[in-house]
């Protein structure tokens, strides 16, 4: 089995869009077997679904939203864990044409022979293949994925900068109004994130200071909106807006 092993995939998507999905947890969760993976400066962090530590390790290097490197280990399994640390590097390459390179490189698996088959071609590609689907679909590539909370009909999350958009229930796909977005952004909501799923995407990303639940059944706010409007508010408008 080799000691490196390199994934490339090209991905309809933006650096950063491609950097938000290797980094945030709520959207790792949708195509990596449910797990809950944060990527910070400083650390790498896995969580399973029942939130069981997965992985735990040193991040090298962090570039957004070009480069990643961190330590990987296998805690989910006994034999696996007992085995030496290696090293993942993601790498983003922004291509001419609205679409990215991603290359994974999994190395330093000398002292890890069964992590190296545990993760080699269908396991590194079936993770990879489910970003890709995420990103330009909006929709997981495994059916009984993610296991995390979803979005109610309303409201969601995906990816992109300076965009934050209502699922309108029942209603059909359509094409989000560049130019609109952009008359009603605001710098200070740029790191919202833009839903992609099925159904009339209803732009509504520039509504400052306002604040807008999940329609779960929590009062979690959605990420970057200040409270100063409540969400029967911020629907209400978005809807006499653009419905």
């Amino acid at each position: 089995m080799s000691t490196t092993q390199v994934y490339p995939v090209f991905i309809k998507a933006s650096p950063e869009q491609v950097w938000k999905a290797i980094t945030i947890p709520e959207l790792t969760a949708r195509y990596f077997h449910g797990a809950r993976i944060e990527n910070t400066a400083a650390r790498h962090r896995s969580h399973g679904p029942d939130g069981a530590v997965w992985g735990d390790g040193p991040v090298f290097e962090y570039d957004p939203p070009h480069r990643l490197v961190h330590e990987w280990r296998s805690l989910f399994d006994e034999e696996l864990a007992a085995e030496q640390p290696s090293r993942v590097t993601w790498e983003v390459e922004a291509r001419e044409g609205g679409y990215c390179q991603l290359t994974l490189t999994h190395d330093r698996l000398e002292g890890a022979p069964k992590t190296a088959a545990n993760v080699a071609g269908s396991g590194w590609m079936f993770v990879l293949s489910g970003l890709k689907t995420v990103l330009e679909t909006g929709q997981s590539l495994a059916v009984d994925e993610p296991t995390s909370p979803q979005p109610g009909p309303e409201v969601g999350f995906a990816l992109d900068t300076y965009q934050l958009v209502l699922l309108s229930r029942g209603a059909r796909a359509g094409e989000l109004d560049q130019a609109r977005i952009d008359e009603l952004g605001d710098e200070h909501i740029q790191h919202n994130l833009l839903l992609q799923a099925e159904g009339r995407l209803l732009a509504a990303g520039a509504v400052v200071g306002a604040t807008a639940t999940r329609n779960t059944g929590s009062d979690r706010p959605l990420i970057g909106l200040s409270p100063q409007v409540q969400s029967s508010r911020f629907n209400e408008y978005v809807h006499q807006t653009y419905a």
